[in-house]
């Protein structure tokens, strides 16, 4: 069994020298999977073992109550600041445990919006209020059109398994995975087709845990194994910040550790979870 110790750092970043400043602000004893934030001050963080809400930047952390939900949390979403999202049932050996929760008050009260008795679920993206992609241990995923009252299942991806989404608007979006490589592929037509941008099955490299896109140029992409990548021409090509060779000088990460979930409100400004297992 895995144990993790969450690792919560600033990021700073600059284009120019393509340097980094990180700031260790929230280490404790669980399992850290993912976090989202609304701005600088307010986010959510997820464990296995529990859901947490910060109004102070992610200084200080208080826990969140979700009845409906499992054990194993594994995401986070904040549409705005009063509708939170929850993914549970992730994470568990045995499949056919996923839960999607949703609040409407900032996470004081929640509803049960989808229950999968065959699949896992995992990583929950929103576009907006109504358009949405959640995807699964599985080379499919769910995706919703109308606030998620209804989702429907995909066809199969390429990827072994699809870890995450980022969309900068209906039509243009990203999705990450893999397996046992790195996989991005992009859409142009709201999900529809998708046309592979990265494929990388250097042994060293694992999974792409996250993406996150900051305009229709820029963006980020985390891995296993410590590895940072970025892009300023929309995923075209993509360029390693950091790999598990000198993650160590860059980031100052030990070389058990894995980079599970970034969040960038702009260019300069982000967070990056993980820690050893």
């Amino acid at each position: 069994m895995f144990r993790f110790i969450v690792l919560l750092i600033l990021f700073s970043f600059s284009v120019i020298s393509a340097q980094a400043q990180w700031t260790r602000v929230f280490p404790t004893p669980y399992r850290y999977v993912d976090m989202d934030f609304y701005d600088e001050n307010i986010g959510f963080i997820v464990s296995l073992e529990e859901v947490s809400k910060s109004i102070d930047g992610g200084n200080t952390w208080e826990p969140v109550i979700i009845p409906g939900s499992t054990p194993y949390y594994s995401d986070i979403v904040m549409i705005d600041r009063d509708i939170i999202w929850n993914v549970s049932g992730g994470y568990v050996k045995s499949p056919g445990n996923g839960i999607v929760c949703k609040s409407e008050d900032g996470g004081s009260t929640w509803e049960v919006k989808l229950v999968d008795i065959e699949l896992d679920l995992y990583e929950l993206y929103f576009f907006d209020e109504n358009i949405g992609f959640l995807s699964t241990n599985d080379p499919r995923y769910y995706s919703t059109t109308d606030g998620g009252e209804t989702w429907t299942l995909s066809d199969e991806m390429p990827p072994n398994w699809i870890n995450n989404f980022h969309f900068i608007n209906e039509d243009t979006g990203w999705i990450c995975g893999g397996g046992d490589f790195l996989y991005i592929a992009r859409t142009t037509d709201g999900g529809i087709s998708w046309e592979t941008q990265l494929s990388d099955t250097l042994p060293e490299y694992s999974t792409v845990t996250d993406i996150e896109f900051v305009n229709d140029l820029k963006g980020f992409a985390s891995s296993g194994n410590r590895t940072l990548l970025t892009t300023s021409d929309g995923g075209e090509t993509w360029e390693y910040l950091s790999t598990y060779q000198n993650a160590g000088v860059l980031l100052g990460l030990p070389a058990d550790y894995r980079i599970m979930d970034i969040e960038f409100i702009d260019e300069n400004l982000g967070w990056i979870t993980g820690g050893p297992c």
